[in-house]
């Protein structure tokens, strides 16, 4: 975005467009190079804008109707030579006083009938006097504002995907904190929740737990006061004697069992409403851990 853009976006008063026009706006001024002339300025394809904005075809073009209708910018429609639709380019308001009436070099919402006017020095080829390299057309702040806009987005779904895996482990440890027999005070919360995040490196949050809950019915008829404190049976490993009780014995298992869990298949006769159930999920648990 130029300076000259930029100073003159500042300044328009925030109640003259709405947000939408406002945002497409901002995006024609990221695109606007003031080093060329102000009729070509500023030339971004509807692409590009609807790329950057998120808005549908008919969202931007009642965008760019409302920025038209308030007076901030013009725009000036052209043919290729070959009559094919060419670049639409526009004006704004800080390169020119659209309070003007329209002409075909500042914009008048029609097809430009303007033709190219040839080079003094080398005729239609616009050529450097060199007459050995033709003038490249910067295309420097299109491009700039399409890779802006691409790391905004994936800016944007990191973050969000990071506040659903916070939100995730939050609701985890709060079933893991409400379900263990015997908390320590407030100020240790969040180091068991810290203990918890590592645990989970090792173990499912479901089969942790299926441990905490084995835990506390073996403590029932014991003395709270000789309760495990979670942060310690986490960070110790304790949790690991709980994992499997009588009814997940590999040795309990029929050999066909075995054999399709060792391959990593759920046997039919342990599938309940077409998914694994409790044994079957964890012995293949354990067996892509292993592997």
């Amino acid at each position: 975005m130029s300076h000259k853009a930029s100073s003159w976006l500042a300044d328009i008063p925030a109640d003259l467009i709405n947000a939408g026009a406002f945002r497409v706006l901002f995006h024609l001024c990221d695109a606007h190079n003031s080093k060329r002339p102000y009729a070509t300025a500023c030339f971004p394809s509807q692409e590009l804008l609807r790329q950057v904005t998120g808005l549908s075809n008919g969202g931007l073009n009642n965008a760019l109707n409302s920025i038209e209708g308030a007076g901030l910018m013009r725009r000036r429609r052209t043919r290729n030579p070959d009559g094919t639709k060419g670049p639409t380019y526009y004006i704004l308001g800080c390169d020119v006083d659209l309070s003007i009436d329209p002409t075909p070099e500042n914009g008048d919402g029609t097809i430009s009938k303007l033709e190219a006017k040839p080079s003094p020095n080398s005729g239609l080829n616009h050529l450097h006097s060199t007459g050995d390299k033709p003038v490249i057309e910067p295309v420097k702040e299109p491009v700039i504002a399409r890779k802006r806009a691409n790391d905004l987005f994936s800016a944007e779904n990191e973050a969000d995907e990071k506040s659903k895996a916070d939100e995730d482990l939050s609701q985890g440890f709060e079933e893991i904190w409400k379900a263990f027999p015997r908390k320590p005070n407030m100020p240790g919360k969040d180091v068991c929740k810290r203990e918890y995040k590592r645990v989970l490196k090792k173990v499912s949050h479901a089969e942790l737990m299926r441990a905490v809950r084995a835990y506390a019915k073996s403590r029932e008829n014991e003395d709270p006061k000789f309760h495990s404190r979670l942060s310690k049976w986490l960070r110790d490993g304790n949790y690991e004697g709980f994992l499997t009780g009588p009814e997940y014995r590999w040795d309990d298992l029929r050999p066909a069992q075995q054999t399709a869990l060792a391959d990593g298949r759920c046997p039919p006769s342990m599938l309940e409403n077409g998914e694994p159930n409790a044994v079957a999920a964890h012995w293949l648990a354990k067996m892509r851990r292993a592997s």
